[in-house]
């Protein structure tokens, strides 16, 4: 008799408590609404129209608009987190002002007595959805990794660490342009945080995109994006978010051997941005370039763009944009600044036979170019942007393609 009494009080206290929580998750979804529809009012009072909720995130809450302004529409991050601080909204922002990469979002901070909220650059889909929605060739998928590294090596030059790079953090257009966001939980290097000190790590388990030594609150550096990165690898070809329990090969062998490469434990076996953008993982982007040094020397000008090739160098002049010089495969600086690269990098001379570990492989495609800045850089370190502007122009020119009949 006892044991039915003592059942049927666990069966009501379970009962009471799904109802408790059901009736709690329906209130927050409550308060939820009410806010959006209080933001959407105060932004209203901005100038801003066309106003719509996309997504709940970390500390805030994202929406499109349009300003009255300007047509294009815009993404606003607002900040509703009552535990988001006016330190931690200026961090971020600092972060934002002081970053300046085609691959990096950027942001203007408002407020008003409500409320601060981030204006930045619309993008309709994040990297998670954009994979999910739409087929991608190897190709494809190469060239969005290879924009993510432009970033993190971006980063890396700026002693920035991101600490939170997943595929929703990612942004991307229809041309597979990205853009990375949310810099809530970058740091500089010389100044580590540790955000996740309050969780358990029962809990963090479960984010499988950071780093074990994030996770554990513990010394990190740059490496910890790699890890994250390779994380990235694993769901852009496999179209699933990495859990061990569901892991399976990436069918793509090299990308799988990159993937198990990023992702170990020891941050010191882990290779860095540059050297994977160094490697020939990614000479496809370049299968274009060729010894330009032997052509006779030209000047070619249009509208909007100049190239001056004179010995074995060629000038390129964008209207707008600051000029830029390559430097051939043929020229005396370009063979020794790889070499020396790929010793520092522990990049090897590619092997005849195919061992399916092209990241680890010196790239074949070796150009130099220099800015303005006048360091000589691999053609490689240019960012996939800049590339696609400055060397798709001039291997696209038809009088510079005759020049190329007229030579051979």
């Amino acid at each position: 008799m006892n044991e039915i009494i003592l059942i049927t009080l666990l069966i009501q206290i379970y009962c009471t408590s799904n109802s408790y929580h059901a009736i709690s998750k329906e209130n927050k979804e409550e308060r939820k609404q009410v806010q959006i529809k209080e933001i959407v009012t105060i932004l209203y009072e901005e100038y801003y129209i066309d106003i719509k909720f996309i997504i709940e995130g970390g500390y805030g809450k994202i929406f499109r608009a349009r300003h009255l302004s300007h047509p294009n529409f815009v993404a606003l991050k607002v900040y509703t987190d009552e535990f988001f601080s006016f330190n931690d909204i200026m961090k971020e922002i600092s972060f934002l002002e002081k970053l300046n990469h085609p691959n990096i979002i950027s942001g203007k901070l408002f407020c008003n007595n409500y409320f601060y909220y981030l204006e930045m650059d619309f993008y309709e889909f994040d990297l998670f959805r954009y994979v999910r929605a739409f087929f991608l060739s190897i190709n494809d998928k190469k060239m969005i990794l290879k924009q993510v590294l432009d970033a993190l090596f971006y980063l890396k030059s700026n002693n920035v660490i991101h600490n939170d790079l997943k595929n929703n953090n990612i942004l991307i257009d229809k041309k597979l342009n990205i853009k990375i966001c949310d810099f809530g939980f970058a740091c500089k290097k010389e100044n580590l945080i540790f955000p996740l000190k309050k969780f358990s790590l029962s809990i963090l388990e479960k984010f499988e995109f950071y780093s074990p030594e994030f996770k554990k609150s513990i010394e990190y550096d740059e490496k910890s994006d790699i890890y994250s990165f390779g994380i990235l690898v694993y769901f852009i070809f496999n179209e699933i978010n990495y859990k061990f329990e569901t892991y399976k090969p990436i069918t793509d062998t090299e990308s799988h051997n990159m993937f198990l490469k990023c992702k170990e434990l020891d941050p010191k076996n882990r290779p860095s941005a540059d050297s994977l953008l160094l490697s020939r993982y990614f000479d496809f982007l370049y299968e274009e370039m060729f010894c330009f040094g032997k052509l006779k020397d030209f000047i070619i000008e249009t509208g909007f763009c100049s190239i001056i090739k004179h010995d074995k160098t060629l000038g390129i002049n964008i209207k707008n944009k600051a000029t830029v010089d390559v430097y051939c495969c043929c020229h005396i600086l370009t063979s020794p600044l790889y070499i020396s690269m790929s010793k520092e990098l522990n990049l090897k001379e590619n092997c005849r036979s195919a061992n399916n570990n092209s990241f680890n492989q010196i790239t074949t495609k070796r150009f130099l170019y220099v800015e303005s800045d006048g360091i000589f850089k691999p053609i490689q370190f240019m960012p996939q942007l800049d590339r696609i502007e400055y060397l798709d122009f001039f291997y696209r020119n038809k009088k510079y393609q005759a020049e190329c009949e007229i030579s051979n």
